[in-house]
């Protein structure tokens, strides 16, 4: 889901990303390395790293969506080609978010990781215990900057939407069937 998500509405719009994906557009736009390659690699040398650090159970959990995710990416680009299913900017911004925010929900509520760029926070949180949230806000935030200088101030703006229905839909499936009524009789 998260693969094609970025194949039918992420890559075809422009958008901005963040994440590793945001990192492999910058070295696609600038050192012109393919994504599905620097994801892969990016992906491999973060999840040597987590190993290391935060342990071998953890790793176990990440390395499945780290080896997949640039794999099927390539066989996407190979197979679907220039595919475009709207050119509605914003209609590709919010089903980018809604795929993202579900794709990366399921795989959290399964007790896992996507590797990449969730592992430098993971890490910063059992060193220095800073807030996983803020750090993944932080990086994101540097790695949005990153792509602006070849976007525009516009692109920008989708960028921050993107993020906004990413988290929604993220934290619509980490919440799905934990709700709770609490019936007080006075």
């Amino acid at each position: 889901l998260y693969t094609l998500t970025i194949k039918l509405f992420l890559l075809p719009a422009n958008l901005i990303s963040c994440g590793t994906t945001g990192l492999a557009l910058v070295a696609n736009h600038y050192l012109h390395i393919p994504m599905s390659g620097f994801i892969f690699i990016f992906n491999t040398v973060m999840l040597g790293i987590g190993w290391l650090v935060l342990g071998r159970k953890f790793a176990m959990t990440t390395v499945l969506s780290s080896i997949l995710y640039p794999v099927l990416l390539e066989i996407l680009n190979r197979t679907l080609g220039d595919v475009m299913l709207t050119e509605n900017i914003f209609l590709n911004v919010l089903f980018a978010g809604l795929g993202l925010g579900a794709s990366l929900g399921i795989v959290m509520r399964g007790g896992a990781s996507t590797g990449g760029m969730d592992i430098p926070p993971l890490i910063l949180k059992k060193f220095f215990g800073i807030p996983v949230s803020a750090t993944l806000w932080g990086f994101d935030f540097l790695i949005m900057l990153a792509q602006m200088f070849f976007h525009t101030t516009e692109d920008l703006l989708y960028g921050i939407l993107l993020i906004l229905v990413i988290s929604l839909s993220l934290n619509k499936i980490m919440l799905l069937g934990t709700s709770r009524t609490e019936v007080k009789i006075v």
